[in-house]
């Protein structure tokens, strides 16, 4: 995963973790076609303090780039989205995302995620900002 002031580069497969305010979103691509500009995805949202996952608060969605750029939905959150490769994208960050962190971390499985792994960085958009 790699983070700047304009996007977050993100794997297809593995779950990479956001939190907005006191909310994480588990967010994973889990099919990318080779032919076309399209994602579908599926998201999962847990308070900041539970790391539980529910069913409930949960969904899926599909994007195609339409004049370069689609849009991923997950939870309370949007992103401009684009393809970079076969094997990953480019989330961009959202207008006013300042309560918005993604973590330098991801994970198999949303069952897999640990916030007490030491390895966790939480980077913002302000921090590349000069």
């Amino acid at each position: 995963m790699s983070v700047s002031e304009r996007s977050i580069g993100i794997p297809y497969g593995p779950v990479i973790l956001l939190r907005n305010r006191e909310q994480l979103i588990a967010l994973r691509v889990v099919a990318a076609p080779t032919a076309g500009y399209a994602i579908e995805y599926e998201w999962k949202t847990a308070p900041v303090m539970s790391n539980r996952f529910a069913l409930d608060d949960s969904g899926t969605g599909t994007t195609e780039e339409t004049r370069g750029l689609g849009v991923v939905k997950a939870g309370p959150v949007q992103f401009k989205w684009s393809r970079a490769s076969r094997n990953s994208g480019f989330l961009y960050w959202p207008q006013g995302s300042k309560d918005l962190s993604v973590c330098s971390v991801t994970w198999a499985n949303v069952d897999g995620i640990d916030l007490q792994n030491p390895k966790i960085y939480w980077y913002t958009q302000d921090m590349f900002r000069r």
